[in-house]
């Protein structure tokens, strides 16, 4: 029998996310997906629109996970419910995991 060890990081909700500095994404929109260069690294990220809307909102301005629920859910007019906090918790921990975005440091 096969074992798998999963690392997936436990996110605060109540911790401020920023994206990383340089920000200076490259940002296209094609058939309900946001596409996303980061010249710093080089990589392009093709992301669902939560997942788009989530990093152009903490791009605007920093947030906590309450708060991207909040702001993601009245932009693409979805239920704030624990099925969005759940993936927003999942969407940060990727993204931060992308060098996408980090925790603001208190």
């Amino acid at each position: 029998m096969l074992k798998h060890n999963l690392h997936i990081m436990v996110v605060d909700r109540r911790t401020m996310w920023k994206v990383i500095d340089p920000c200076d994404f490259r940002w296209r929109f094609w058939d309900g997906q946001h596409v996303v260069y980061n010249p710093a690294s080089g990589d392009t990220h093709l992301l669902n629109p939560v997942a788009g809307e989530a990093l152009q909102s903490i791009q605007q301005s920093p947030a906590d996970v309450l708060e991207l629920v909040s702001r993601v859910a009245s932009r693409l007019e979805l239920p704030s419910d624990r099925q969005l906090l759940e993936q927003v918790e999942k969407l940060v921990n990727e993204l931060n995991k992308l060098g996408l975005i980090e925790s603001e440091q208190p």
